[in-house]
C-alpha cells in the first residue's frame, strides 16, 4: 500500500528528512485502539473492569500520558510505513519532531536521519589490490613465545626482602588479587621495584592511580628448557621451537589474508566513492574515543580507523546483498555455537570474508 499523499521525502546526500501527515481515519483508529487498551487495564473504583466511562479512565490515566502514548504508537507505525515505502535504511537514529497534533484531527511529524549509501556493484570491479608480502616469522618472535612458555612454567619461591627485577609481586585490592612481574623497563612493573609484603603501594597508570596491598614477593625459578618441551608434549627444545615457528607462521598467513581482504574492500570502496554518512561517523568516533578516555590527541587516528571500518562494512553488505552472498540464519547460528561467538560477530565476519573473496575472484584481470 502506498501513502504518497501522507509522506513527503527530502534528501540531501546522506541526509534525509521525512514529513509524515497521519490520515485522520488512521489517527482516530489508533485513538480508539488505545482507549480500548486503557479500558481493559485501568481500574476505576465502583465500575466493573472494562465498563468505566472513557472520560473517567482518561482522567485517572492522565491526558498528557494518553496523548504521549498515542503519538509514540503512531510515529512508530508511520515511520515504519515511510521507511518501507521508499525504501530507506537509516544509518543514524531518526530524530523525530512533532509539528502538529490535534486529538482526533491531525498528527504531523518530521523525522531526520542519515541513510547508508546504496550503489550498484559492477560484475567485474576495476580495482587494484596489492599482494601482501609473503608471511615471515623472525627468530625474535619465536624466542619471545618460547620465553613466555618458559615463564608460565616457572615455580614461585617466596623472596626474603624487597622485589627485584624479574620477580613476581602478588597485589590485592577490594578482594581481588593479581600477579604482576617486576620490570624496570615497564611503566607499571617499574613501580614495583623494591616493594615488600605488607606494604601499601599506589600504582599510576596513564591518568589514574590506585592503591594496592602487597600480599607477597616471589622469585621466579625458570625450569630447564627440556622440561618445558616435555610439558608441552615435545621431546626436545628444538622440536618445541619448530612447533612454535609453525604456529606463528600459520597466524602470519591468516593475518596476511585478512590484509588482502581488507585491501580488496578498500579498493572497491575507493572505486565507488563510498564514504560513511557524516553523522554515523561522528557517533562511532565519539563512542570509540570514550573507550580511550576521551583523549582528543587520538581523535585523528581513531577517526581514520573507524572510517576505514565503516567503508569496508558498507561495501561488504552491498556486495553480499546484490550478489546473493548473505549468510543464512541457520549457518550463522551453527558457527556461533561452534566458535562460542556472538551471532552478530559471526554474521559480520562472514559478510566481510565473502564480499572480499568475491571482489578478489571477480575483479578485472587487466587491472
Amino acid at each position: 500500500m502506498y501513502y504518497t499523499d501522507a509522506i513527503q521525502l527530502q534528501r540531501d546526500g546522506a541526509s534525509v528528512k521525512l514529513t509524515v501527515s497521519v490520515p485522520k481515519d488512521a489517527l482516530r483508529t489508533a485513538e480508539q485502539k488505545l482507549k480500548e487498551e486503557l479500558r481493559r487495564s485501568v481500574r476505576i473504583p465502583g465500575f466493573r473492569p472494562g465498563k468505566a466511562p472513557t472520560h473517567l479512565i482518561l482522567a485517572r490515566y492522565g491526558q498528557q500520558e494518553y496523548e504521549a502514548d498515542l503519538k509514540e504508537d503512531l510515529i512508530k507505525e508511520w515511520l515504519g510505513k515511510a521507511l518501507d515505502e521508499h525504501p530507506l535504511r537509516p544509518a543514524t537514529t531518526p530524530q523525530v519532531d512533532v509539528l502538529t497534533f490535534e486529538s482526533g484531527e491531525k498528527l504531523e511529524f518530521q523525522a531526520s536521519f542519515e541513510v547508508f549509501p546504496q550503489l550498484e556493484i559492477p560484475d567485474a570491479p576495476q580495482v587494484e589490490v596489492p599482494e601482501p608480502p609473503a608471511p615471515e616469522v623472525s627468530d625474535q618472535e619465536i624466542d619471545d613465545v618460547l620465553q613466555d612458555l618458559q615463564r608460565r612454567s616457572a615455580a614461585l619461591k617466596p623472596r626474603e626482602g624487597s622485589a627485584q627485577a624479574g620477580d613476581v609481586v602478588r597485589i590485592s585490592r577490594a578482594g581481588h588479587t593479581w600477579e604482576a612481574e617486576v620490570d624496570p623497563e615497564g611503566s607499571l612493573g617499574a613501580q614495583l621495584v623494591g616493594t615488600e609484603p605488607g606494604q601499601e603501594v599506589t600504582l599510576k597508570h596513564e591518568d589514574s592511580e590506585e592503591s594496592f596491598s602487597v600480599e607477597g614477593v616471589y622469585q621466579m625459578l625458570l625450569p630447564d628448557k627440556e622440561d618445558v618441551a616435555e610439558q608441552y608434549g615435545k621431546g626436545t627444545w628444538d622440536e618445541l621451537r619448530e612447533e612454535v615457528k609453525g604456529e606463528l607462521l600459520k597466524q602470519a598467513q591468516v593475518d596476511a589474508e585478512q590484509r588482502r581482504r581488507s585491501g580488496a574492500l578498500d579498493a572497491l570502496a575507493d572505486s565507488l566513492g563510498v564514504e560513511p554518512p557524516p553523522g554515523l561517523l561522528a557517533e562511532m568516533v565519539s563512542e570509540e574515543l570514550r573507550r580511550f578516555g576521551d583523549k582528543e590527541e587520538l581523535r585523528g587516528e581513531i577517526e581514520n580507523a573507524v572510517r576505514r571500518r565503516i567503508r569496508r562494512e558498507l561495501v561488504a553488505r552491498m556486495v553480499c546483498e546484490q550478489k546473493g552472498l548473505l549468510p543464512q540464519e541457520d549457518e550463522v547460528a551453527a558457527q556461533a555455537e561452534e566458535t562460542k561467538q556472538d551471532p552478530e560477530a559471526v554474521r559480520a565476519r562472514l559478510l566481510i570474508e565473502r564480499a572480499a573473496d568475491w571482489v578478489l575472484e571477480n575483479k578485472r584481470r587487466d587491472s
